[in-house]
């Protein structure tokens, strides 16, 4: 007895497993005469109120995020699918899965509370969160974690150590390709400092020396600007009244002072600094 299959669900994500196995179902669908719904699970896009680092969290949107994800599905619908077989879209939200890098606090001494206490703030935003670091990795392993990923964190900590790291794995256009497939990222402190063009501007306070191996500050370029984290912290006074304001006078990059309350939000060609 041949089975009766009226409706496949398949659920997407839009990476290239699932676009596989959309085909794969397509070709089911089309054998069967039957319906192919598919399930997309839209992530609430959260502003990250609790951190005490300089933030940028890539889009920004919330309420558009719905009608981005069900144009997008419907466009890959007409793409990977037959005329001939009826198909349903339907947009879910659910609870986003985190990726934290913590790379850059691979270096740093002490108990590294402020890690802990970003932790914590993720978790306590409903993210559910996992840890993974690009050392020692390859290019394969990196990028099969991160597209699982609805939420990319990366920490703070020493921002030469972590480009290292990202050129070694060869993924700088990893993160440029996933942000614009819709992926979010979220940098604290040197994580912001990675996002921008070059991250030259904050020599003389990181340990340069931690990463023997860096090729150059080329950035992740994911924004036009590079951040300056800690403006106005006690802790880091010394930092910008001795060297990192004289030394930037003159930079040829765009920078954003951000206060350990403030974060900026980036969607497509605009941004908004935001203080909690």
């Amino acid at each position: 007895m041949d089975p009766d299959i009226k409706k496949i669900l398949v659920p997407i994500d839009f990476s290239d497993y699932s676009k596989g196995a959309l085909r794969y179902a397509a070709n089911f669908a089309k054998m069967f005469n039957a319906e192919m719904i598919l399930v997309y699970v839209v992530e609430p896009v959260i502003y990250p109120p609790d951190f005490s680092m300089g933030q940028i969290a890539i889009p920004s949107v919330n309420a558009e995020w719905d009608v981005k994800a069900k144009e997008e599905l419907d466009k890959l619908a007409k793409t990977e699918i037959p005329d001939e077989i009826k198909v349903t879209s339907i947009i879910k939200t659910g609870k986003p899965f985190l990726e934290i890098i913590d790379t850059a606090a691979e270096p740093e001494e002490g108990d590294k509370q402020w890690l802990k206490d970003d932790r914590k703030s993720l978790e306590n935003l409903g993210f559910q969160v996992s840890d993974f670091t690009l050392t020692d990795k390859k290019f394969g392993e990196v990028k099969q974690v991160l597209e699982e990923m609805d939420v990319i964190f990366v920490s703070g900590g020493n921002t030469f150590y972590l480009l290292e790291k990202i050129q070694l794995t060869g993924t700088a256009e990893l993160f440029n390709e996933l942000v614009n497939k819709g992926k979010i990222y979220i940098g604290s402190s040197a994580g912001s400092i990675i996002a921008g063009p070059d991250i030259s501007p904050v020599r003389k306070f990181d340990a340069e020396w931690e990463a023997p191996k860096l090729k150059n500050y080329k950035g992740l370029g994911l924004v036009d600007f590079v951040v300056l984290p800690h403006w106005g912290s006690v802790d880091f006074k010394k930092v910008y009244m001795d060297f990192r304001l004289k030394d930037n006078y003159n930079s040829k990059n765009k920078l954003i002072l951000l206060a350990d309350n403030q974060y900026v939000a980036v969607k497509e060609n605009w941004y908004n600094i935001i203080a909690v």
